[in-house]
């Protein structure tokens, strides 16, 4: 049998056969690589958690107390590397001091722009302003299981008032289907 000479017309075959499957295996992997950055259908998700402890003072806004600012710093800690690039609050301090620690980590702005229980404005900004990013809103009880329905993530369980303050709900949100994680962060409620 013959040898195979490094510029025979069999040789170029095998070279341009090689550098094909090694195209195909290169290309195969950047398509498995963009795909999911630039899809039709981006993922956006969202954080969405109650405001820590509050202040038993009876005023009508009242502050965080230090259980909460304990707990305003968990979620520094807890979402830091989230990729977070937007940060809504309620109008209320409490809601602001929970989420103040991270934006100055993250260096962002809180935007508070949306005012008392206009959540189906708040909803839309999101979807339509945020597609394919990642956003925190800190709200309440009575308004986090209404802004996850808007969002398309259904019903969940209502939070109590009164010892609920560590549910953190990440809402996966595509065109073609909404997901809800319900999970804990930061130390349980303790009053």
């Amino acid at each position: 049998m013959p040898a195979l000479l490094p510029n025979s017309r069999d040789a170029r075959k095998a070279r341009r056969w090689l550098v094909a499957v090694l195209l195909a295996i290169l290309l195969g992997g950047l398509a498995l690589w963009l795909v999911p950055r630039f899809s039709a259908d981006p993922e956006t998700i969202i954080f969405v958690i109650r405001h820590g402890e509050k202040s038993p003072a009876p005023s009508k806004d009242p502050p965080l107390a230090p259980a909460g600012e304990a707990r305003a710093q968990e979620l520094v800690h807890v979402l830091r590397s989230a990729n977070i690039q937007k940060i809504y609050a309620s109008e209320f301090q409490r809601t602001q001091q929970t989420v103040r620690p991270l934006a100055a980590a993250l260096s962002l702005t809180v935007d508070t722009s949306f005012i008392g229980k206009d959540l189906t404005a708040l909803a839309g900004d999101i979807l339509q302003n945020h597609p394919g990013q990642t956003v925190l809103v800190a709200h309440h009880s009575n308004t986090v299981p209404q802004l996850i329905a808007l969002l398309g993530g259904g019903v969940i369980p209502p939070i109590d008032e009164a010892t609920e303050f560590d549910r953190l709900y990440i809402v996966h949100h595509r065109q073609s289907g909404v997901t809800v994680t319900r999970m804990k962060y930061g130390a349980a409620a303790s009053l």
